[in-house]
C-alpha cells in the first residue's frame, strides 16, 4: 500500500512540475520575420529597440518572480502539502508575450545589421532590468 502511494505522489508531483512557470531564460523566441521590419529607417529600428527592451525587461522580472514563486510552491507540496501543488501559475499571456518581444528582437536586430545601422543589440536574455524597474514590473502584476 505504502509503494503504491509513493508511486502514485511522484506521479502527482511529475506531472504538476510540468504546470511550474518557466525561467524567462528558457523561454524560446517565437518566429518574427525579419521583413516585418525591412521598411525601418535606422532611426525607427532605434526607438522600436528600446521599446521592446523596456518591455522586455519589465516581463523578465515579472516572469522570473513567478517562476521563483512557483518552485518555493513545488518544494513545499513536494515535503509538506501535496494540494499546494494545485496553486502552481505556470506559464501565462505574460510568457508568451515575452516570447513574442524575443523574436520581434532578434528580426529587429537582423534588420539593423542588414542595414548596417551599427546598432548594439545585447541577447535579450543577457539584459538584465535594474533593481527599480523589476520592483515596478512586480508591483504592476499585484
Amino acid at each position: 500500500m505504502k509503494k503504491r502511494f509513493r508511486i502514485a505522489s511522484l506521479a502527482v508531483m511529475a506531472a504538476m512540475l510540468g504546470a511550474c512557470a518557466s525561467s524567462p531564460k528558457s523561454i524560446d523566441a517565437a518566429y518574427v520575420s525579419p521583413g516585418t521590419y525591412k521598411d525601418y529607417a535606422c532611426d525607427d529600428i532605434l526607438v522600436e529597440r528600446a521599446a521592446i527592451e523596456q518591455r522586455a525587461d519589465a516581463l523578465y522580472g515579472s516572469l522570473k518572480k513567478r517562476a521563483t514563486a512557483d518552485k518555493a510552491k513545488m518544494a513545499a507540496g513536494a515535503v509538506l502539502f501535496l494540494p499546494a501543488l494545485l496553486f502552481l501559475k505556470g506559464d501565462g499571456m505574460k510568457a508568451q508575450e515575452f516570447a513574442e518581444l524575443k523574436g520581434r528582437y532578434k528580426a529587429l536586430s537582423f534588420e539593423s545589421e542588414r542595414k548596417q545601422c551599427g546598432l548594439d543589440f545585447l541577447d535579450i536574455d543577457k539584459r538584465r532590468p535594474s533593481l527599480k524597474e523589476a520592483r515596478k514590473a512586480a508591483a504592476d502584476d499585484i
